[in-house]
């Protein structure tokens, strides 16, 4: 799957959203025949189809990220029209919509708000593709982590003194990995990092609810209380 890729160091950047990781596709040439049969099933499934059309962080169609964006960037549609509006030009891309025309928009969103989203984790090694694509879960993305984006975040926030690190992914016992790289995270931007809920489907959290919280984070002065 696509990324935002970046040459450089990106500057005036005001907050910095990081998730977890968002599966790209396998080494086949580093996969053992069974291994390839069973990716190649996975792929044949409609789940799978579904979400490896995805262009962008967030995208996949529970997750609720891109839709807080759009009520947090156009209030007053969605003030008349209610927080269960499905907008067609919008920030969120939905069934039967232009992919590419919603990238651009969620690319231009981020440019002109100085938004920065990345992921801690770049690359995995595992064989337990179900795992990984069927449920993206944070404890196998641990488990099985390879590469991370640490000193690239690290090198980011240095460049951008006033960024508010904006956490979209949580520490767990069941994912000691990861912790170690937010903590240097959170070291790295103290004073300016916050936990955000998460806007996984899995999560469970409604517009309602989240739409006013990562509003607030957006607008918040420098410091963070």
């Amino acid at each position: 799957m696509d990324k935002l890729q970046f040459s450089g160091l990106p500057e005036s950047i005001r907050f910095v959203i990081l998730g977890s990781f968002n599966p790209g596709e396998p080494d086949m040439q580093s996969l053992s025949e069974s291994h390839a049969d069973e990716l190649r099933q996975l792929y044949s499934t409609p789940k799978y189809q579904r979400f490896s059309q995805v262009r962008n962080f967030y995208d996949r169609p529970p997750n609720r990220f891109w839709g807080v964006m759009d009520r947090i960037h156009s209030p007053i549609l969605y003030e008349k029209n209610g927080h269960g509006f499905k907008n067609p030009d919008g920030l969120k891309h939905f069934k039967g919509g232009d992919r590419l025309a919603v990238l651009d928009r969620q690319l231009d969103f981020c440019r002109t708000q100085g938004i920065f989203i990345s992921d801690i984790v770049t690359a995995v090694s595992t064989t337990d593709f179900r795992g990984i694509y069927n449920n993206f879960s944070d404890t196998l993305v641990s488990k099985y982590s390879k590469e991370f984006n640490t000193d690239y975040l690290l090198d980011v926030l240095g460049a951008n003194k006033t960024a508010r690190l904006l956490l979209n992914v949580r520490e767990s016992s069941s994912t000691p990995m990861i912790n170690q790289h937010l903590a240097r995270l959170r070291a790295a931007a103290s004073g300016r990092c916050k936990e955000m809920p998460s806007t996984s489907g899995a999560a469970g959290r409604l517009y309602k609810d989240l739409v006013p919280e990562w509003k607030d984070a957006l607008s918040l002065p420098a410091q963070f209380s």
